[in-house]
Formats: structure tokens, sequence, C-alpha cells
């Protein structure tokens, strides 16, 4: 699964890259459209229900902007975060946005905890910028978004059975535009990441 993650003050001239636009130049045409103002590079770690970058599908090709991690549930108590990448074209609450609004959410790496309540730390081996497929879709006007998980890979599985589903550089625009090459990327194994645990601190006291 993926709980929290976080992102790091380079994260926003690797995104560049991948949008293939400068975010200032995508951030002028929001304010002549009159959309809402620029987003800014949220730093440190990323919570359920706080607002986040994702990359999605524009006017004009791929554009950088901000939703709100978590789905209402259908109790109406809590958020839905994730959804599994074998069966979100089943679930009814995820049908929308696998089919008309997939997204990529640009992060530096996640975080994992053990079932000792160790934290790990996973981020991409070549320092690129981790991006995990997710999809968006619309609550009472506003836009919110869930991250997709697959079964964990040998770099992950021994702290836990899930993981996101990491997609490539190469694949971001594939993924948000092509459905036939999504349900391709469902299937896929992500890559070997790079894992650093943190030492269980406990209290004297």
């Amino acid at each position: 699964m993926c709980g929290r993650y976080w992102t790091e003050a380079d994260l926003e001239e690797k995104i560049k890259k991948v949008i293939g636009v400068p975010i200032d130049t995508l951030d002028m045409r929001r304010k002549r459209r009159e959309q809402p103002a620029a987003v800014n590079i949220a730093l440190g770690d990323i919570v359920p229900s706080c607002p986040a970058l994702i990359v999605e599908k524009g006017d004009e090709g791929l554009i950088l902007t901000q939703a709100c991690w978590g789905y209402p549930s259908h109790k109406g108590t809590g958020l839905v975060i994730n959804a599994r990448a074998e069966s979100v074209f089943e679930k009814k609450m995820f049908q929308r946005g696998i089919r008309r609004r997939r997204i990529a959410v640009p992060a530096s790496g996640f975080y994992e905890w053990n079932k000792n309540g160790e934290k790990n730390t996973f981020r991409r081996e070549d320092g690129k910028a981790l991006y995990m497929a997710g999809i968006a879709d619309l609550f009472d006007e506003e836009v919110r978004f869930v991250i997709l998980t697959t079964a964990a890979n040998d770099s992950v599985n021994r702290v836990h059975d899930r993981m996101p589903l990491i997609l490539e550089e190469s694949q971001v625009r594939d993924w948000i535009f092509r459905e036939s090459a999504a349900e391709r990327i469902l299937k896929q194994v992500p890559i070997r990441l790079k894992r650093q645990a943190e030492q269980l601190q406990l209290s004297l006291f």
C-alpha cells in the first residue's frame, strides 16, 4: 500500500522534463484562462487528505496541478487512499477515474512500515523522480485522487506485500492518454527501488 510519501526541493526540475514545458509557462496559461492560481511545490511529507501535486491531461498536453489525496468513503467516514491495480476496472467507485482521468503522482519517494512498526523509505536507485500511477475524480466540486497499488516486488516485499504502481518517465504520457497502454501498465512489475530502514527508537520511559 502507500499511505505517506515525500517530496524534495529538486522535484520541480525533474517534473519539468516529463511535462515538456516550464511549469511557470503552464501557470501563466492557467492565469490567462482565469483558472486557479499557480500551484506550489509542497515540500516534506505528503499525507492523506492533504492537497498534493498531480500530473494530468490538459488542453495542450500534460499539466501540473493539485488535488486532494483520498476519495470520500461510501460510508461517509474516513478516506479511500489506494486502489488495487488488479481490480480497479471492476470497482464502481474507480471506474470513472480509470477510464477518464488517469494521473501520475510525482514524489521523491514513499514510506512503508513493517509489522514491527519500523519505518522504511523507498526511492528510485537512479535518483529520478518517482511517478506513482493514480486516478482522479470530482467530489462536491473538489478534485480528489487515489494511488494505485500492486503486488510488491522483491525490493519491497520484505516490508509489505503491496506497493505503489510505479511509472517510468516514458510511460507517463501513455498512461494518461491511452487506455490500451494503461491496461498493460496495470499488469507490470514495478522497477526495483532503493530501500533504507530506520532504526526503531524505543523510549526508556
